[in-house]
């Protein structure tokens, strides 16, 4: 594809006059329809007005200028027609753009929750496995007293105290 816009390719658009006077026209357009509503009916009048001042701005020695002017209704209405569908493709890419960055940003978002979990999961896991260490060091420790209670080196009262148990609860476990 090869962009003929006002302005680029001017090798190719100066060796060939129809073709830069059509560029001239389409820029014309484009210049001139730069104020659209978003009401369709005003828009299609407006570019209607636009095609039509882009027809009389050509020069008098433009090769198509003749052929637009005998054929203005016709032009106008390709114009608008291809206008309107490029205008809508435009408008759903737009769309879809900010749809797809929506849902990137959204993606991002569950991604820097996602690790957050993660994270939040590696430090339960830390303290689960702490306190099953700390259970097994405390169930050691309550053992002791109870060997120590049965071997009548503490009392119960002593060895429950220094267990954090009151007396029955210890009595239990012996």
């Amino acid at each position: 594809m090869i962009n003929i816009n006002n302005g680029r390719n001017e090798k190719l658009l100066n060796s060939c006059r129809p073709l830069k006077d059509y560029a001239m026209f389409v820029g014309q357009v484009r210049k001139y329809g730069a104020i659209y509503d978003a009401d369709a009916e005003i828009e299609s009048e407006k570019l209607a007005d636009a095609i039509n001042n882009a027809i009389d701005s050509l020069p008098e020695d433009s090769e198509i200028k003749a052929i637009l002017e005998s054929r203005r209704a016709e032009v106008v209405k390709l114009c608008i027609e291809e206008y309107t569908k490029e205008h809508s493709d435009y408008v759903r890419k737009i769309e879809d753009d900010r749809k797809n960055e929506k849902i990137s940003q959204l993606e991002k978002e569950s991604e820097r929750k996602d690790k957050i979990i993660a994270e939040k999961d590696k430090q339960f896991e830390k303290l689960k496995e702490d306190n099953e260490v700390k259970d097994k060091q405390l169930e050691t420790a309550v053992n002791g007293f109870v060997r120590l209670a049965k071997d009548g080196k503490l009392s119960v009262s002593e060895a429950a105290k220094y267990s954090g148990m009151s007396t029955e609860e210890f009595e239990k476990l012996m």
